[in-house]
């Protein structure tokens, strides 16, 4: 069972591919701190990440892995835990760029679709539903206005006490909505065939309910299909 969630910068889809996840007994994958972790990495490194090359090479000699721990997921670039550094504003206002480069996401999808190969999967980003899993058992666009994103975005960096103010972040949401949609490769869309879900007036608990509640039906679509067939 793969189960792709995708949609726009501060959705909620890491936390919420989380708590599914967890409802479901599914391994989640949260796609989009690998390539936070390859722009955390361009950034140490001092690389330009509008250099195409630069970026394929740094992708393909680069080892991002995710693992499970009782503290939460972490995300290790090269045997270093960058789970935290991948979250500062500096990460954020270059991964658009970086991730923007066709032989970057060559290497990264082939990374992703492996790991969906161990097994029943949730696995979020931009376009899973779309490039990495279009076959996707089942597929979720988590969607929400420009202000209720801007606000779960700047709730999330307070409680980490990093200083910021609304204005600043809509910008930033609004400039990576602009960047993540008009890329040239594997732009973020609405994949076919995905159940879309309004976020900015539904509660974390309403939005995980029901997405629990799709999965659930698929599978027993899926079983009802195996033993009729």
């Amino acid at each position: 069972m793969i189960v792709s969630i995708d949609g726009p910068v501060g959705v909620g889809k890491t936390s919420v591919a989380k708590a599914v996840a967890q409802h479901l007994g599914l391994l989640h994958i949260d796609t989009g701190s690998m390539y936070r972790a390859l722009a955390w990495k361009c950034l140490e490194q001092d690389l330009d990440p509008d250099d195409p090359q630069a970026m394929a090479t740094l992708a393909e000699e680069t080892e991002v892995l995710l693992q499970n721990s009782p503290e939460g997921p972490k995300v290790l670039c090269d045997d270093h835990d960058v789970t935290d550094e991948i979250r500062s504003p500096e990460v954020t206002s270059v991964v658009s760029q970086v991730s923007a480069h066709e032989g970057l996401r060559h290497h990264v999808v082939e990374q992703q679709r492996k790991l969906g190969d161990q097994g029943s999967v949730i696995m979020e980003g931009r376009d899973i539903g779309s490039v990495v899993f279009p076959s996707a058992d089942v597929k979720i666009y988590l969607d929400g206005s420009l202000e209720a994103r801007t606000n779960r975005r700047l709730k999330e960096l307070e409680s980490k006490g990093v200083p910021c103010s609304f204005e600043e972040i809509r910008q930033t949401v609004e400039d990576r909505d602009r960047e993540d949609m008009n890329r040239r490769v594997s732009p973020l869309t609405i994949p076919e065939g995905a159940q879309v879900i309004d976020t900015s007036h539904l509660t974390f608990s309403q939005v995980v309910d029901r997405i629990v509640e799709t999965v659930r039906a698929a599978i027993r679509t899926k079983r009802f299909a195996k033993t009729h067939h």
